[in-house]
């Protein structure tokens, strides 16, 4: 049995405002190349972020699937991945960092 892989992985990753956007630019290329394994992005922003890293999100929005789930205050790691688990359109989930 073949598995669609496109249909049945959500990744999972939280954002924080001190994040570099340096290191979101390198890993969100890094998924570009393997967006065929997967249905969709989940993007927590854990509280309000920087425009910098406002604007790389946007920027691969266009070139890959991103649902974004944006909190008004920091949650911290934990209840964030949860909210963004929540959230999840498939049975599979892959954590990201």
């Amino acid at each position: 049995m073949k598995i669609n892989y496109v249909s049945e992985i959500s990744i999972l990753m939280c954002i924080y405002k001190e994040d570099n956007p340096k290191y979101l630019i390198k890993a969100l290329e890094s998924l570009i190349e393997q967006s065929s394994f997967f249905y969709e992005l989940i993007i927590v922003q854990d509280g309000i972020l920087t425009i910098e890293l406002n604007k790389v999100i946007n920027k691969f929005k266009k070139l890959i699937k991103i649902k974004q789930i944006s909190l008004n205050k920091n949650v911290g790691f934990p209840s964030a991945l949860n909210i963004g688990l929540s959230q999840a359109k498939t049975e599979w989930i892959a954590r990201f960092d």
